[in-house]
């Protein structure tokens, strides 16, 4: 009976469906960013996120999808960059052991390009975040020179951490 006297239940209030679905439309904007390479590439990426995700594209309004990956591509440094050698959803451990997944690292001559895409608002930690693989890279690759990007995929904005 003491076991039960220090057992506690702990509820959580579920996350309402419109919080649940803005997460998911990211993940399969991140997936769909991970898939192409050019903007003629743009929708069976998505097609393919959906799919790779389980998600069938009848409950999405493809365009919906498409419009602010397009208006990114648009953006010319963006466009360079898939172009460049590149590596998607990289994985780096750090010394604790934690893995972190990093959205595109770029190659580009003696400079790794770190990108992180957000979908939603600005918000706090962002940045730090991009400082933070910036840090991991180094230590893998002391003789190149990090710079850090955010991009913010519905606002087609490009923000320079580093």
């Amino acid at each position: 009976m003491k076991v039960l006297e220090k057992l506690k239940i702990v509820t959580h209030e579920p996350e309402k469906p419109p919080g649940r679905r803005a997460r998911r439309r990211g993940e399969i904007i991140h997936q769909a960013l991970a898939l192409c390479e050019t903007a003629k590439d743009l929708e069976g990426a998505v097609k393919g996120a959906l799919e790779l995700l389980g998600e069938s594209p009848k409950d999405w309004d493809l365009q919906e999808l498409l419009d602010p990956l397009r208006r990114l591509f648009a953006v010319e440094r963006f466009g360079e960059w898939l172009r460049k050698e590149g590596y998607p959803e990289l994985e780096v451990v750090d010394s604790s052991g934690r893995v972190h997944r990093i959205d595109r690292v770029v190659l580009d001559g003696n400079t790794l390009h770190v990108l992180e895409y957000k979908v939603g608002e600005r918000e706090r930690g962002h940045e730090e975040q991009v400082r933070l693989y910036a840090e991991l890279l180094k230590g893998l690759f002391p003789t190149k020179r990090i710079k850090g990007w955010l991009i913010y995929v519905d606002q087609a904005l490009i923000v320079e951490v580093l």
